[in-house]
This record gives structure tokens, sequence and C-alpha cells, in this order.
């Protein structure tokens, strides 16, 4: 299967621009994000509650958004900021450095 050219913008983009240091995201030691969840519940309302319900567990997901988050905060991350290709999920990079470590905390503080 071929890339269309679209997929092949994205991949362009995301290899020239995309990339970011994870470690200033997350502590590499204690797999936490680096930001700072008790004030972004309506972050996660605005931009996520609607695909994964208040307890970040969508239809159909094999395991919560806060699992996911804590076990594997990089690929959380990278969710987060990338999207799904030709799935619903946007990508979220727009909203700020801050706000995406700010949303990463919460949503590991989810399903406790």
């Amino acid at each position: 299967n071929l890339l269309d050219m679209r997929d092949i913008l994205d991949l362009a983009n995301f290899v020239r621009l995309g990339q970011i240091d994870m470690d200033e995201y997350i502590d590499p030691k204690t797999k936490k994000s680096r930001g700072d969840g008790k004030n972004s519940a309506a972050i996660y309302n605005a931009y996520c509650l609607h695909c994964h319900n208040a307890d970040g567990r969508g239809v159909g997901d094999s395991m919560s958004l806060g699992e996911l988050a804590r076990s594997d905060p990089w690929k959380a991350l990278h969710n987060i900021m990338n999207g799904h290709p030709k799935e619903t999920m946007p990508p979220l990079r727009v909203i700020g450095k801050q706000v995406i470590m700010d949303m990463l905390a919460y949503v590991q503080s989810l399903g406790k």
C-alpha cells in the first residue's frame, strides 16, 4: 500500500518539525508528567471527554487512558500531541507545552 499525498506531507512535517525531547514533558525515572493535573479537568472535558468519557475509558478501549498514561506515558504523550491518523482524535500540540503536560498529569490520575 502506497501513502497518499496527504500522508506523505504529514510524515514529512512530523519528521521535520514534530519530534520533541520527551524528557521535558515526562520524568524518565518516575514516568510522571512534569505538569500539574490539579486544574486540568476543564481541559480534559473540553478536548477528551466526548470520546474518552469521564473515567478515561472510551467505547471499545482495551485500557483506560489513565492505565496507558501511567504504563507508557511516552505513547500517551505522542497520541495527545499527534492524534491518530485516519481517526477522529486530532493532534493537540497547538494547545501548548504546559497545557499538554498538565493534561497528561490529569490523565495519569484517571482510574486510580
